[in-house]
């Protein structure tokens, strides 16, 4: 028994499976033989015999028949006497090529027959009894018989003897070939019995063997579950932090059991000196929460405690140093304090100050907004007041032009007027002609002229006093053209001074106009200025603010320095 509890697991497994292994495989080859027999005697029965003779049989009975319908044929065409002799010597070569077919395929189907004796001299037919050696000779008799009966080359004999004795033989080609089929079946019946008892047996052997294997691993499981339970128990001690439990040496075999208990047992060692180590370990830190930075660790430390004595270590170094730093600090801070303190104080006084400046000048921006709102109401209406000038010399300009037009049209008439005169003065002066040549030729009629010679007289008078009166229109109408032309210089004089003044009339206004909207821009901007003013205001007065707090934090933060310094004394470095 000690023997065998130093054996390993798995040595002890392969020698309690390794005879059911054997017995499988010797198992699996004997069945794999009796099936390979089995599948042998199928083949030489069913193939071999069985499969052989029932195709030559199955191709006797057709060949028979076709030859009987070649012989028909042959008998027919013979009696009718329509047939050439080509049809016929085919209806007869038809005829010997079946019967010869015939005759081979059933050697063939007795004589493969004749291997298995069995079934060739011991199966009966279930109608009559007889044998297949029986049939054969039966049947070669009859098919002598058959040949003898009619000739069909010669065409000689009883033709229909013959095919009577056709039906008697091809009676024996069906009765051996349901011999066949009857033996077929057994033999099939009698494989399937075996394979049966092959599977019977070989599940007799398989339920032996799954039984042995069944004990076998029962007392394995046996084994193990007090093996592996003493180890559970150990192990439970352990986790209730009962480090000193001993484990008997009988416990610790060779096999992984055994392994597995003596390395429990240095689980237990380790564990003994993983509580002192965090014995040391939680006095350490306990210290350094007390405020104690000069703690020490002096056990040698392995394994994953280690790195845990190193960090520990470089963490109180560094707390050591931090605190150290921290108090250089405070110290700093402290004074930093107090000078944030006095210069917030400061920049709250000059913010107040600050305040007083803005609100000085948004009062200031605020009266130029109004004055600059005052000039953009009298530049607007100075900008009205232009274009209606402006309208009004428009106008004038209008009406001058009209003037000057109707004046050069008075200067185009008295120019007519005066063409008109000159023909008229013409006219009188051709009449006066006309009359002193009225005159003279009355005179030298005499008495008969008197009369003539007084109208004469009176016609050069009136032509005498048109041409005065011509003179006098056309002294009248020059001095109208000329007074009409002084009118037009002096209309022409006035229009231009009208257009200059039209002109500057309309570089006044576009002045007045940018006048107005830089008026109206300069208000927009003393508006915007008057906002950021406010901004500012706003801001400065946030400013104020601030500086007050930033002064009480200043104030604040200096007690805090100072009690900070207070708590980093407490550190014993």
């Amino acid at each position: 028994m000690k023997f065998f509890k130093n054996i390993p697991l798995v040595v002890k497994m392969l020698l309690m499976t390794l005879p059911a292994i054997i017995t499988l495989f010797v198992t699996a080859f004997i069945l794999q033989s009796s099936v390979e027999r089995a599948e042998h005697d199928i083949k030489s029965t069913l193939y071999d015999t069985l499969y052989i003779a029932s195709s030559n049989l199955i191709n006797a009975d057709r060949d028979f028949y076709q030859a009987k319908e070649a012989s028909v044929l042959l008998y027919e065409a013979r009696e009718d006497g329509t047939a050439d002799d080509e049809t016929i010597f085919g209806y007869i070569d038809d005829f010997n090529s079946n019967l010869t077919q015939v005759t081979d395929r059933m050697k063939v189907a007795f004589d493969t027959m004749k291997a298995n004796a069995e079934l060739y001299n011991n199966t009966p037919h279930e109608t009559d009894g007889k044998t297949v050696a029986q049939y054969e000779t039966a049947f070669w008799a009859d098919m002598d018989k058959y040949t003898s009966l009619y000739n069909v080359t010669a065409n000689t004999g009883d033709y229909n003897a013959q095919i009577a004795q056709f039906d008697v033989c091809r009676d024996y080609i069906n009765l051996v070939t349901e011999i066949l089929e009857a033996h077929a079946l057994e033999a099939e019946a009698e494989v399937e019995e075996q394979l049966g008892e092959m599977v019977r047996a070989t599940m007799v052997v398989v339920f032996v063997i799954a039984a042995a294997v069944a004990v076998l691993s029962i007392l394995i499981m046996i084994y193990l579950k007090s093996a592996i339970g003493f180890a559970t128990k150990i192990a439970a001690s352990i986790a209730e932090g009962n480090y000193h439990v001993k484990v008997p040496p009988e416990r610790c075999s060779k096999d992984e059991t055994g392994q597995l208990c003596e390395a429990i047992s240095h689980i237990q060692a380790r564990l003994a000196d993983y509580t002192d180590y965090a014995r040391e370990l939680s006095d350490a830190l306990t210290k350094v929460a007390d405020g104690d930075l000069r703690v020490k660790l002096t056990y040698n430390y392995q394994g994953d405690f280690q790195p845990i004595q190193t960090g520990v270590e470089g963490t109180v170094m560094s707390l050591r140093e931090t605190m150290s730093m921290m108090k250089a600090s405070a110290e700093q801070v402290n004074s930093a304090a107090e000078q944030v303190a006095s210069a917030a104080a400061t920049l709250a006084s000059g913010a107040s100050e600050q305040t007083q400046s803005i609100e000085q000048l948004s009062s200031t921006v605020e009266k130029v907004a109004s004055h600059s709102a005052e000039n953009s109401e009298n530049a607007a209406k100075a900008k009205e007041q232009t274009t209606e000038s402006e309208a009004l010399l428009e106008r004038g300009n209008k009406d001058m032009d009209a003037m000057l037009s109707a004046m050069a049209e008075i200067t185009a008439a008295s120019e007519e007027i005066g063409k008109i005169i000159t023909v008229i003065d013409n006219i009188a002066f051709q009449t006066n002609i006309l009359a002193l040549n009225a005159s003279v030729e009355a005179a030298r009629a005499g008495e008969a002229g008197k009369g003539f010679s007084v109208v004469a007289d009176e016609v050069r008078n009136l032509a005498g006093k048109s041409a005065e009166a011509a003179k006098e229109t056309t002294t009248l109408i020059e001095r109208s053209v000329d007074a009409v032309e002084k009118g037009r210089k002096i209309a022409d004089k006035t229009a231009d001074a009208l257009r200059r003044v039209s002109e500057k009339s309309k570089d006044t206004q576009t002045l007045v106009e940018m006048i107005s909207d830089a008026t109206a821009i300069q208000e927009k901007e003393l508006d915007t200025i008057s906002d950021v003013v406010n901004s500012i205001s706003s801001v400065v007065q946030n400013n104020a603010a601030t500086a007050e707090e930033t002064s009480a934090a200043a104030e604040e933060l200096e007690g805090q320095a100072a009690a900070l310094n207070g708590e980093v004394v407490k550190f014993r470095l």
